[in-house]
């Protein structure tokens, strides 16, 4: 377990969440006892890390557009979280790197960390019954996380696990999957897309119901994305008004911001 003592400064990064993921988070949070940023400081900056293993190709223009198209005005809400100036950029860079919409990253991300199990286990191995057998374990490398929690010191344990990979378990059974022949090396954990209708209908959570999942993907290959769009076909009229609003909607915040810093100096 390490030990710190120093603390970075925190800095603001604003990033607009999916409304159903944002009051999952905090019922987790509280529940875990957890301070909020301080710890999404640390899985943030671990999963942009992971980019680099689990994506091998960034997304085209095309995608990245098509991706944060999906992060609709009505289905969202803008998030402040004050991270470490390292997480964020390393997160921009990565970002960057790959092309991937920042936001679809963040929400990515936290809808990992908050989604019911046997949704998770819908979404990567749908067609699998046996996610947690020894089929799965006897292929995968396991990190060391198993063996966290053997320690005599709860206190200990829980530091360990939050420096830890924050979804071991989950890229265990994947490393598992892929090690038997079933998956590619990009189709990992952050390499995987999540199709338009995954969520249309999810029983006993509807609040995490949508019709269009697309946001949540970091990266959507060509082939894929031209599927989506010949099944569902853009409006490009009202596409663009949506465009227009949102950057609209983004300038009144700013405005308000500068006036609310502007109260606070007199």
């Amino acid at each position: 377990m390490k030990v710190t003592t120093d603390k970075p400064k925190p800095t603001k990064l604003v990033c607009n969440i999916w409304r159903p993921l944002i009051s999952r988070l905090e019922v987790k949070i509280k529940d875990a006892c957890l301070n909020r940023d301080a710890f999404l400081d640390r899985v943030l900056k671990y999963e942009a890390k992971m980019l680099e293993k689990e994506i091998t190709q960034p997304n085209s223009l095309k995608a990245k557009r098509y991706i944060s198209d999906a992060l609709t005005r009505g289905m969202f809400k803008p998030v402040t979280f004050y991270l470490s100036e390292e997480t964020i950029t390393i997160i921009n860079e990565k970002c960057k790197h790959f092309n991937i919409v920042r936001d679809s990253f963040v929400n990515r991300i936290i809808f990992l960390l908050v989604a019911p199990e046997d949704l998770i286990r819908n979404l990567f191995f749908k067609n699998d019954t046996d996610l947690v057998s020894d089929f799965y374990f006897n292929h995968a490398d396991w990190g060391g996380e198993e063996k966290i929690s053997l320690q005599f010191s709860l206190v200990n344990a829980i530091a360990d696990y939050i420096d830890a990979d924050p979804f071991w378990f989950l890229r265990s059974c994947l490393n598992g999957k892929q090690k038997a022949g079933k998956i590619n090396h990009d189709l990992l954990l952050h390499g995987e897309s999540i199709c338009r209708e995954a969520l249309i209908k999810v029983p006993e959570e509807t609040s995490l119901e949508t019709s269009n999942a697309v946001f949540l993907n970091c990266v959507m290959s060509d082939i894929v994305l031209e599927f989506d769009m010949f099944l569902y076909p853009v409006n490009s009229i009202d596409l663009q008004k949506e465009k227009e609003e949102r950057k609209q909607k983004r300038e009144q915040m700013k405005q308000q911001e500068q006036a609310n810093r502007g109260r606070v100096s007199i």
